[in-house]
């Protein structure tokens, strides 16, 4: 089944790690006429969106490839969970079934 199953653990991958301690901030741009949150290390200045783009991209390259491939089974995990809490909500009478058949439904109509 799909739907919550993607939790499951993977020989071999390690599920330690941990990002730094990061605090909500709150920051702005074009000259305070937009304001959004953010995510900033303890002590930090508030972060630009590129410069939280780059701090990203700088982290990915960091990591090896067994965590950035536990990231990206864990963020398709979500949006699957994600997709089958929409399905319920959508169907409530639908059983597991019914909602793994949708949520198939979905991906594959994505494909095309």
């Amino acid at each position: 089944m799909m739907c919550g199953s993607y939790r499951r653990e993977l020989p071999g991958l390690s599920t330690n790690v941990r990002p730094p301690e990061l605090t909500p901030a709150a920051a702005t741009s074009a000259g305070g006429r937009y304001a959004f949150p953010a995510l900033v290390r303890k002590g930090e200045d508030c972060l630009t969106p590129q410069a939280a783009v780059e701090r990203q991209v700088a982290r990915y390259r960091a990591m090896t490839g067994e965590e950035r491939l536990r990231i990206a089974l864990d963020l398709h995990a979500l949006s699957c969970d994600v997709a089958c809490e929409g399905i319920r909500h959508q169907f409530p009478q639908a059983d597991d079934a019914e909602v793994e058949r949708r949520l198939r439904q979905r991906i594959e109509a994505c494909r095309r």
